[in-house]
């Protein structure tokens, strides 16, 4: 059994000329992992996502963040409209110390809590030491 590895150099390469920037995603991993760092985030830096991060997170790894904490179920809509809720779950994914929480889909009525659009995509950030504490 022969075991290959194969060991990728960014170097000055893009994210989107790394990811081939061919998928039909309705966010590209390579939009979104490009418009977080746009935001600030970098390389090592620690985030947490809502959501299930096996099947939606490929971004983190091109932009080579560290997904640190993450809630598996996808929100619900009766999630998201509940306050109390969110409250609960940014402070609750807070506790891993990310920098920024993301997630996909975070409807008009919750974006007053401090989440931030990505770029042109349905991914939003959250701050958690600015997150709305109303």
């Amino acid at each position: 059994v022969a075991l290959t590895v194969v060991l990728l150099d960014l170097g000055t390469h893009s994210i989107k000329e790394v990811a081939g920037g061919a998928r039909t995603d309705r966010d590209p991993p390579w939009e979104v992992a490009q418009g977080i760092q746009e935001l600030g985030m970098g390389a090592g830096d620690a985030v947490a996502y809502i959501g299930p991060a096996v099947d939606e997170a490929f971004w983190a790894r091109l932009a080579r963040v560290c997904i640190v904490a993450e809630m598996y179920a996808r929100p619900t809509p009766e999630f998201w409209a509940d306050a109390e809720a969110r409250r609960a779950a940014v402070r609750a994914l807070s506790s891993g110390r990310p920098g920024m929480i993301v997630a996909r889909d975070v409807p008009p009525a919750a974006r007053g809590d401090g989440w931030r659009r990505v770029a042109e995509t349905s991914h939003f950030v959250l701050d958690p030491s600015r997150a709305a504490d109303e």
